[in-house]
């Protein structure tokens, strides 16, 4: 598994990938429904436009993450900032068979090679929130959520 850096020419593959991202809204186990439709993903995707003037900012990371086939299996937004990194959006397309936690793993460890030191996120969904407590972050406010690596 690996994160690749997505460049002005990925838009096509880009908002394919925003398609396929569902969203944890409950905890496992509980009757409510489990997951956002797909389609509301797709419906925050950025315009080509906007994806192409979000390219251009120098604190912005985007990136595929794939497996080793080259298969685009999750994707990743991201905002450097001094020694903060705030995450946009970390979604792998495939739920409950660990895939979240070794990108993630993956992540920290390219962050700690860029000498960042706290990561950032809001999360208002129950089982997105109970992914990334057990990734070790806590709860700094309401829905902010931050991880000292």
């Amino acid at each position: 598994m690996k994160f690749v850096r997505i460049t002005e020419l990925d838009y096509e593959q880009y908002f394919k990938s925003y398609s396929q991202i569902e969203f944890s809204i409950h905890i496992k186990n509980q009757k409510e429904p489990k997951y956002f439709v797909k389609s509301y993903a797709k419906e925050i995707a950025l315009s080509e436009e906007i994806f192409l003037q979000v390219l251009k900012q120098s604190d912005v990371e985007m990136y595929f993450i794939k497996d080793c086939e080259e298969n685009i299996i999750g994707i990743s937004v991201m905002q450097i900032m001094g020694e903060f990194c705030y995450i946009d959006m970390f979604a792998v397309f495939e739920k409950e068979r660990g895939l979240g936690s070794k990108a993630f793993s993956i992540l920290k460890d390219m962050l700690k090679s860029k000498s960042i030191r706290y990561i950032r996120f809001t999360c208002p969904f129950a089982g997105a929130q109970y992914f990334w407590k057990k990734q070790g972050f806590s709860v700094v406010r309401n829905c902010l959520y931050e991880l000292e690596i």
